[in-house]
């Protein structure tokens, strides 16, 4: 789960600077909408954790604005958190770990077929 709550603070981020580099008016608002989810997502897994939500990573806090460069790294991104929820989801022996696994792994994978736009 600590794992996890780094994916989405680190999405989070990315998705943040994103939204704030990109010329595009509907893809600031997509990456806006997106940081909010991921936010969402680290505070449910840091509540699962009893913990905080950590700071952010400095290497997430980008200056790219090329929308073709950060749409690829956005799918690698939601890939990999997608790739990591389907293998936990699996190990997962706890009913409600297992629901949130299941329900991370359903949203990312929504989230890679928006950034495959």
């Amino acid at each position: 789960m600590e794992y996890t709550l780094r994916i989405e603070v680190s999405n989070a981020t990315f998705y943040k600077y994103s939204s704030q580099n990109v010329d595009s008016t509907r893809w600031k608002a997509i990456f806006k909408a997106l940081s909010k989810v991921e936010a969402e997502h680290a505070d449910l897994v840091a509540k699962l954790l009893k913990v905080s939500v950590p700071a952010p990573e400095s290497a997430d806090q980008h200056g790219e604005s090329d929308l073709n460069v950060i749409k690829e790294k956005a799918h690698a991104r939601e890939v990999r958190a997608t790739e990591h929820y389907k293998k936990s989801l699996a190990e997962a022996t706890e009913p409600r770990v297992q629901e949130v696994f299941g329900a991370l792994q359903l949203i990312e994978s929504e989230h890679i077929v928006l950034t495959e736009e």
